[in-house]
């Protein structure tokens, strides 16, 4: 079993990797970042890790956000496929 110094760092390696991952805008960069929080409340679930940080919390949050911003592209798209089919009826 590892360390929880060995777990933090880790844990620590998957915030950076969605930090990362969610400056990128793209809806795969959510997906992943979302992905990266998961591992996080899994290793602090599976091993049980002292919340002190307040790393579960954050971690929910940020899936949240990812959800959020998730809706946000997949909006974007529908309203562009719909403008879209506007202009190529009226030309």
């Amino acid at each position: 079993m590892p360390t929880i110094k060995q777990i933090l760092a880790i844990i620590e390696y998957h915030k950076d990797l969605s930090e990362s991952q969610q400056r990128e805008h793209t809806e795969h960069g959510y997906h992943q970042a979302k992905s990266h929080m998961r591992e996080i409340l899994y290793f602090i679930n599976q091993y049980q890790v002292p919340d002190k940080e307040g790393l579960r919390k954050y971690a929910e949050e940020q899936i949240k956000r990812c959800d959020e911003k998730l809706k946000e592209i997949k909006g974007k798209g529908k309203l562009r496929k719909v403008i879209d089919k506007f202009c190529a009826n009226t030309n």
